[in-house]
């Protein structure tokens, strides 16, 4: 299963935002705090945890979660911080893709933020369902859907996120009725998945391996262009 290959490709990547401007000779000279837009368990705040102990900047950074609307309470919290380089913004491709699936977004993804560095790149999404599921592949997930419309779930971590725009594409190529459930953040729908209060899920490759090797959950297809 190929959905939007180039497009998620090019979406799905791991930012690191922050409000800086030209710094002084002695910054930092106080904690930096790095405000995560999403829950805690996350991918970004996975990984912002795993760098925090790597980033020698001579102050500590203060990881802060807020998350909600898919990004955009964290985002626009930051967007209004001073730019005095001390409050950074660790997020997804959300930052950009979300703005455009709300209305009244109270930041410009662009012009309110400066870009400093690629952190991580998620090399696609991976459709599961829990192991309990009956569903075996797509088409068996496909065909129910058709037989049910309307009763099949699936969880996204917000409008506009990389767990919504795919599964919004497969119903629309399908031709099929699911419902969309937003969660605040990845975690709280990976718990639904594997607990099976939630037919299926579009989640990064690496957790959804990670939680197929333990035998919580059954991948039915990958996105990419490549196996």
């Amino acid at each position: 299963m190929v959905v939007a290959t180039r497009l998620l490709m090019g979406l799905i990547v791991a930012l690191v935002y922050s409000t800086t401007s030209a710094q002084p000779k002695d910054w930092p000279s106080k904690p930096i705090r790095v405000v995560v837009p999403s829950p805690p368990g996350g991918p970004p705040d996975l990984i912002i945890r795993m760098l925090q102990p790597k980033m020698n900047l001579g102050q500590p950074l203060v990881i802060e979660n807020r998350g909600g609307a898919g990004g955009i309470v964290g985002t626009a919290f930051v967007a209004k911080q001073p730019p005095d380089g001390y409050t950074w913004l660790f997020t997804t491709a959300s930052h950009v893709n979300t703005p455009p699936f709300n209305e009244n977004v109270p930041f410009d993804p662009v012009k309110d933020f400066s870009h400093v560095t690629l952190a991580a790149q998620n090399f696609g999404q991976a459709l599961i369902v829990p192991a309990s599921s009956s569903y075996r592949s797509v088409k068996d997930l496909i065909d129910a859907a058709r037989q049910n419309p309307g009763k099949l779930n699936y969880g996204s971590a917000g409008i506009g996120t990389a767990s919504h725009i795919p599964a919004e594409l497969m119903k629309s190529m399908a031709g099929v009725d699911i419902v969309g459930v937003q969660y605040k953040g990845v975690a709280e729908v990976m718990t639904d998945v594997m607990t099976g209060r939630m037919d299926l899920f579009f989640v990064g490759t690496q957790i959804a391996a990670q939680q197929a090797h333990a035998g919580r959950v059954r991948v039915l297809a990958l996105t990419g262009a490549k196996r």
